[in-house]
């Protein structure tokens, strides 16, 4: 599997991961359009596509967490796998991937917000080394329940 940047001729198949991936189970606002250039223009401006053999299979979206130089070591970032491609080790794979180009770029901590529902991403994101720095608690009121929200970082 390769991380790569980008590019507009795969925005449809971003567009079809996303749109399968960000439900209320795994976001409190998911973002739902069939129009590509409303879509575009909310992709996050760092996005990186997992291709296996060619194939997109994951999508992995980042950005600098604060707009000043005392936090620039700091990013945020988003993940989302195929929907046929999910449980077979890619999302894993790709913040491994990342991991090595967030070093590279100078990145030295990495920080991502998980519902509490999304039980699948948090074991993913432990088992690669993430820790719960904190939980917002009933941050969300969500098909009627409250949903814990979850802050975790991994150290590079």
């Amino acid at each position: 599997m390769e991380l790569v940047p980008f590019v507009e001729e795969d925005l449809l198949k971003v567009m079809e991961i996303s749109q399968d991936s960000w439900t209320f189970q795994t976001t409190p606002s998911p973002f739902k359009t069939t129009d590509p250039e409303v879509f575009f223009k909310r992709l996050s401006k760092n996005t990186l596509l997992a291709k296996e053999n060619g194939e997109v299979v994951g999508v992995l979206g980042w950005e600098e967490k604060y707009p000043f130089p005392t936090g620039s070591h700091v990013c945020e970032l988003d993940i989302a796998v195929k929907k046929n491609q999910r449980q077979k080790g890619f999302g894993s794979k790709m913040l491994r991937l990342f991991f090595v180009q967030a070093k590279e770029m100078g990145l030295k901590k990495i920080s991502i917000r998980v519902l509490a529902t999304n039980e699948k991403a948090l074991q993913m994101y432990k088992k690669v080394g993430f820790e719960v720095e904190g939980c917002l608690v009933k941050e969300f009121f969500i098909n009627e329940q409250y949903v814990n929200d979850y802050q975790l970082a991994i150290f590079l």
